[in-house]
């Protein structure tokens, strides 16, 4: 047996968790709670160890029974806790008496040991965040170790709740505020409720999620007030969806005179439609900006890739794109090695099926260029048209390594359709891809003999490639059904071990 010092941590990852994806936090502690219980039934050893290892009970998620999160209270000792208090409700204005009780008498039961609470997240309706202002927590409280504080509405079924009901939720959520001395707090976040800058008053505010609620002409002025009061921010979340604020207008240039200086910013994440979130991100400064995360529902993606500097990113990129998300990350490369991550780009939005990934990538990054990523990898679910990599060229003029990944494995593509071999030795045009030194596709399907010309045209690739005096090219197959010996004597290749000869210099590889 593992003395305790070792095996505690081991059991800590074991039940550890990605919480669930929120572009408003970056400290999101989230424990599998059955997976917990699970461990404690193993055997007797562990079950000892498990039982006197208050660190794996700090986490109280409050959809537990009463019971249960007494024990886990009891279980944790001196720990500091990670509280989540949630009350779900149907309509807001409308509230279940008895769900909101229950999560009422949950949270008093929590209350003597707020003082070693360091994480605290409240997710509930204005009644029962207006009940445990008025009736739990009247008067003063500590926190002397909270380091997170979040506030998110929930219950509202409409875009935008009653008036009287969005007060009266600001106004409880203040009043909280004022009453818990939180000395060490260093992460705020606000979903659904807006706050003035004067209710930020901690110095040590390193993550900070906020709602803006109001006009544009105002949005500078509140900005610069919260930033004044956080002036070691290095991440920041703000959506400005609400009340169409911004709405339909070209954003305007910002003069140098008016930007925000945020030295230490590393993460900056916008909701809004897209010409929102340039309006914002043209305001500020950040030099040491490494992640930027757009959410712009259905507006067109059209221009966001302006968000993301001008300076150079890494000479590798990888792009996993799918119907909600397009996931971009630049790293850079020494001798085959890739280090760590450069710059990271999130863009979440909610577009027609029948509007496809891949044109959606075309439009992001139609007005750049990226003359200095040289390795490319490209990962979808769909099957994109024969337009998308003749558009996407133009875009990496120095390209040299490309890997299209397809993975879905339901639909099939055939592996004619996914590359234009022409382009490889097209020399004039923007379109060409005669850079390109090695191509790697994977999971597509080779379906013969409608795929013999795909491979008949890439035996005589290297032909036209010394003729134009381009550079050796290598053509690998990872994963795809239907590639076999016959194949490549259909198509004048050979194998050699595990790679297919074209000539001396370039090789097609199969891998299976």
């Amino acid at each position: 047996m593992l003395p305790p010092d070792v095996f505690t941590p081991i059991l800590e990852l074991a039940i550890s968790r990605d919480g669930p994806s929120d572009v408003d936090s970056n400290f999101y502690p989230f424990n599998d709670v059955h997976e917990l219980l699970n461990i404690t039934s193993v055997c007797r050893q562990w079950r000892e160890m498990a039982l006197t290892s208050p660190s794996l009970w700090k986490y109280i998620p409050t959809d537990l029974h009463e019971d249960l999160l007494v024990l886990f209270v009891q279980r944790s000792a001196d720990s500091l806790l990670h509280i989540r208090l949630t009350h779900k409700v149907f309509r807001d204005w409308e509230p279940d008496r008895r769900s909101q009780e229950l999560a009422l008498s949950k949270f008093a039961l929590l209350i003597p040991h707020l003082h070693r609470t360091r994480f605290l997240s409240l997710t509930l309706s204005t009644f029962t965040i207006y009940k445990l202002d008025t009736e739990l927590i009247t008067s003063h409280c500590d926190l002397p170790a909270l380091e997170v504080l979040q506030f998110h509405t929930n219950g509202v079924l409409t875009i935008r709740p009653p008036v009287a009901v969005e007060e009266a939720l600001r106004e409880s959520a203040l009043s909280l505020m004022e009453k818990f001395g939180m000395p060490v707090i260093r992460g705020l976040h606000f979903t659904g409720i807006s706050i003035p800058a004067s209710s930020i008053t901690s110095n040590s505010i390193s993550y900070l999620s906020l709602t803006v609620n109001g006009a544009s002409s105002g949005l500078r002025s509140y900005l610069c007030d919260v930033f004044g009061r956080c002036e070691s921010l290095v991440s920041l979340s703000l959506n400005i969806w609400r009340d169409g604020i911004l709405m339909g207008f070209a954003p305007p240039a910002t003069p140098s005179s008016q930007i925000l200086e945020l030295p230490h910013l590393r993460r900056l994440a916008l909701k809004g439609i897209c010409n929102q979130c340039l309006f914002v991100s043209r305001m500020l400064r950040t030099p040491s900006l490494r992640e930027v995360c757009l959410d712009i529902g259905s507006s067109s993606f059209e221009g966001a890739i302006q968000v993301v500097p001008l300076t150079t990113l890494g000479n590798c990129l990888s792009v996993k794109a799918d119907s909600e998300e397009i996931h971009m990350e630049f790293t850079n490369s020494c001798g085959g090695t890739r280090k760590g991550t450069d710059f990271t780009v999130i863009i979440r939005g909610t577009l027609p099926v029948s509007y496809l990934s891949s044109a959606r990538l075309v439009t992001l990054l139609e007005p750049r260029t990226f003359p200095e990523v040289e390795i490319m990898d490209y990962t979808t679910p769909y099957i994109y048209d024969k337009t998308f990599l003749p558009s996407l060229f133009p875009r990496f003029p120095n390209l040299r390594s490309l890997h299209i990944r397809y993975t879905d494995i339901k639909r099939k593509f055939p592996i004619d359709d996914a590359f234009n071999l022409k382009l490889l030795v097209q020399t004039v045009g923007k379109r060409s891809a005669a850079s390109l030194r090695n191509l790697v596709l994977e999971g597509f399907e080779v379906i013969m003999p409608t795929a013999s010309p795909f491979f008949i045209e890439l035996s005589s690739i290297p032909r036209w490639r010394r003729s134009l005096r381009l550079a050796p090219f290598v053509a690998e197959f990872r994963n795809c059904d239907g590639f076999s010996d016959s194949t490549l004597r259909a198509s004048g290749l050979e194998r050699e071990g595990s790679s297919v000869m074209m000539s001396s210099d370039d090789k097609a590889r199969f891998t299976t």
